[in-house]
């Protein structure tokens, strides 16, 4: 599973002075980002300087304000080894903001990271200037695509099916959803609940990386909705390749992903419909309906299908055989950085073993421990016990120490550090960092013990 934070560079809520001042005097603790009124944009027009939401609105683009987001991104980077971003309101900044902040976490730090802006728009020329404008570091969520669906889940039956047509033209960067936490259950007529299934439906089989809102996922009792977790799997199983228009007219859309997927809507809402369409299956194959289970079809001697759609439903045909197959989902390594220091929740390290931090690694793979100290004329313990308080590897150094350890066991490991003993209470500030690799059955809560090795680490004190 891939996290994505969503992070709101654009504007902040509390503060003191109607919102314009952080400082450590203010109502909220200040951080490493102490912001004055000059910070802001003070009762400022157009959509790169006005409020959002009551919200009072940084002035991103000056040097101050630009260069602390993009120290914090950096950090939290680091922090948390997220795989991506959603960026809050990206209207509101100019695009070369974005742009930077997204170098910090892309070449900045020779990595990758996915991200995703919401910019509310439904014109798919502004959304292609805006990716253009961010030298396309970023996707964008599909609003064009988003307010068609709208328009065909609670038409009734009266939309025109060739509209889906219309949408943000730039596949490779759209991200398409049905709802969102500013959509879902509000009185404005952008919560699309009537005939979702049909809006999920397209976006599963379209081209895109489409976004299920968890409130759809889940019914009123919170159990998952059996049509959505199977259209996740033919998302996840059948939908790849280019996308192809196979038919269009007032009720009925069907769409190929090209040799892999064959879906068709209808729209109307009493009548099934029935058409020959051309596929790129090839000739007298056999296609299995992983939707609804309508009857299996096979392809004639030039590659075309006849397949029928219930009324308000969708089919979704691929080649036989693929039932109760699952996705292969591969190995994964994460590399998170913990600072610890006296504004963080981690204390700095002293001559005592610190909090642990833990971490859920695979059976038989290698962790890599490393350590950095602030100062670098102390000695440095670190270790990495089990769940159960047993030290495992233990290794001392100045400045920087490393170590890598194969855990013997899927579960919980925690990492902790000590200065050697000396008797001065001496303190220094340090950065950990793990890279590891988690296991692919979850392990169960994190263990609450406090019980570890406690043998006194002094100057004799190596290995494990």
């Amino acid at each position: 599973m891939d996290v994505y934070a969503d992070i709101v560079p654009n504007h902040r809520a509390g503060g003191d002075q109607g919102g314009y001042i952080y400082n450590p005097k203010g109502s909220e603790a200040p951080g490493r980002f102490p912001s004055a009124k000059w910070d802001f944009h003070l009762n400022g027009q157009g959509d790169w300087d006005m409020d959002v939401g009551g919200l009072r609105d940084l002035a991103v683009e000056t040097p101050y304000v630009r260069d602390q987001l993009y120290k914090w991104i950096r950090w939290f980077d680091k922090q948390t080894g997220v795989d991506g971003y959603r960026i809050d309101a990206v209207k509101h900044m100019p695009p070369n903001f974005t742009e930077g902040l997204l170098y910090q976490v892309q070449e900045g730090m020779n990595q990758k990271r996915f991200a995703v802006g919401e910019f509310y728009d439904g014109n798919p020329n502004t959304l292609g200037w805006w990716v253009d404008a961010v030298r396309r570091r970023s996707s964008l969520f599909d609003f064009t695509l988003f307010f068609n669906l709208l328009d065909m889940a609670h038409g009734n039956g009266y939309y025109d099916m060739r509209r889906l047509r219309t949408r943000f033209g730039d596949l490779e960067k759209s991200v398409s959803f049905c709802n969102n936490h500013d959509t879902f259950r509000r009185a404005n007529g952008l919560h699309l609940y009537q005939r979702s299934h049909l809006a999920y439906a397209f976006i599963m089989a379209a081209a895109g990386y489409p976004k299920v809102y968890w409130l759809d996922l889940f019914d009123d009792n919170g159990t998952p909705r059996e049509w959505m977790i199977n259209l996740v799997w033919i998302h996840h199983m059948l939908a790849r390749g280019a996308q192809l228009e196979r038919w269009a007219d007032d009720d009925l859309y069907v769409l190929e992903r090209e040799g892999n997927l064959l879906a068709g809507i209808n729209d109307n809402t009493v009548n099934w419909r029935t058409e020959w369409v051309k596929t790129s299956f090839g000739p007298n194959v056999r296609l299995h309906d992983y939707a609804l289970g309508v009857v299996d079809v096979w392809t004639n001697a030039q590659g075309w299908a006849r397949i029928s759609v219930p009324p308000s439903g969708y089919v979704m045909y691929g080649r036989d055989g693929m039932q109760n197959q699952q996705p292969r989902t591969p190995g994964r390594r994460t590399r998170q950085e913990y600072e610890a220091s006296a504004d963080m929740d981690m204390r700095p390290a002293g001559e005592f073993w610190s909090e642990p931090v833990r971490a859920t690694m695979a059976a038989n793979s290698q962790t890599w421990v490393t350590v950095w100290t602030k100062d670098r004329s102390v000695d440095t313990h670190v270790a990495i016990f089990d769940k159960d308080g047993r030290r495992l590897h233990h290794a001392r150094g100045r400045g920087q120490v490393y170590f890598p350890v194969t855990v013997p066991a899927d579960g919980w490991y925690q990492v902790r550090v000590d200065l050697e003993q000396t008797g001065q209470n001496k303190r220094s500030d340090y950065w950990l960092q793990l890279d590891y690799q988690g296991p692919k059955t979850p392990p169960g809560p994190a263990p609450t013990n406090t019980t570890f090795d406690t043998l006194p680490l002094v100057s004799t004190s190596v290995g494990p």
